[in-house]
């Protein structure tokens, strides 16, 4: 496997692993859970896992993702398929292929598409199907857009529920923002319609809200916070600069991946009118203050304390990392850009007057 191609999977692992919460008992389960069992073990095992990870030098972090046995969700995958065909047909199998969906997808692309099928073929009429459709947009990336929004539309059409459709127009909006199209604002005002007070319903319109505030050529929100040494910080106070706002937590796989770039950003505009802002999501802030000694990130970090802290909740953040490059006069001129992009940015914007 290429460098390339191996960083790109742990990639993928990682964020899978920070989107689905999960922790992690390092060691396999003693003999066979039962299915009642299998997402605490599993959970368990990914926290044991993603503390080990947080704890090791880069070099060992990329020898652990590459690591089968413990890593755990090729440990889990079967014995979640194995749960999911017990209950085929009947709704206690649908955490199990939503989990597949999520993570047996990585194990093998294949067994993921299985558990899409076996959810598009026998769930399609169950109530409590919406978390298996956010188990089918957080592999979007993996399975290919426009066979995922193809699925999600599937879902919107035939399912008898409000809130499955909503969740389902809602997950399909945020694709179609992502690639840029005009369709993804009807499919936010779908949502609302078709349920209003469901979660679907809320985020869609929280969505519609951001779409005017949080986007490219727009006024970034002010930005208030204060850092580890209680220094108060803000946004404004930075005007006149390239900033670069990055929403992260120490619990959060590709955020802590990240890092080792984010550090090369700093080193190469050093010395220059550009600053890297950090807001962190994490509870602890002794475990923080530790883990960035630790790892010498030395860039200023506000402290959230929650991913749904006043700042991560004014700047609608849903998904981490999550990062925003402001122009010198407060304008975002990039979300969520890769590395490479990122620094042609910076360096344009430090080169006009």
């Amino acid at each position: 496997m290429s460098n390339d191609c191996a960083r790109s999977r742990a990639w993928v692992v990682l964020a899978v692993l920070s989107l689905s919460g999960w922790g992690a008992q390092a060691q396999a389960p003693a003999g066979k859970p039962k299915d009642s069992d299998l997402v605490a073990e599993f959970d368990q095992a990914v926290k044991v896992f993603m503390d080990e990870y947080r704890a090791a030098d880069e070099k060992a972090r990329e020898a652990m993702l590459a690591d089968p046995v413990r890593e755990p969700r090729h440990r889990f995958t079967p014995l979640f398929r194995a749960a999911a065909e017990r209950h085929r047909g009947t709704p206690e199998a649908l955490p199990y292929w939503s989990w597949l969906v999520d993570n047996g997808s990585i194990v093998d692309p294949e067994i993921g598409e299985l558990a899409v099928r076996r959810l598009l073929a026998d769930h399609l009429a169950d109530p409590g199907l919406a978390p298996a459709v956010r188990a089918i947009w957080r592999a979007a990336d993996r399975r290919g857009v426009e066979k995922t929004i193809d699925d999600l539309t599937r879902i919107v059409d035939r399912s008898p529920h409000p809130e499955v459709r909503a969740e389902a127009l809602y997950q399909r909006a945020r694709l179609r923002q992502k690639a840029g199209s005009k369709e993804a604002r009807k499919d936010f005002e779908r949502a609302i319609a078709e349920a209003p007070t469901s979660s679907a319903g809320h985020r869609a319109a929280e969505e519609l809200e951001a779409l005017s505030v949080l986007r490219v050529g727009g006024q970034a929100p002010e930005l208030a916070g204060t850092t580890l040494d209680g220094k108060p910080v803000t946004l404004a106070g930075l005007r006149g600069r390239v900033v670069l706002v990055d929403f992260w937590g120490m619990w959060c796989g590709p955020c802590v991946a990240q890092l080792p770039k984010l550090k090369e950003l700093r080193r190469q505009f050093k010395g220059q009118a550009f600053d890297l802002l950090g807001v962190n999501s994490d509870e602890d802030a002794e475990k923080l203050r530790q883990f960035l000694s630790a790892n010498q990130i030395d860039w200023t970090q506000l402290l959230d304390q929650s991913t749904t802290g006043p700042i991560s909740r004014r700047w609608r953040i849903s998904a981490w990392p999550a990062s925003f490059l402001i122009d010198p006069k407060g304008v975002i001129r990039g979300v969520n850009l890769d590395f490479d992009a990122l620094a042609t940015q910076i360096a344009g914007l430090l080169r006009k007057p």
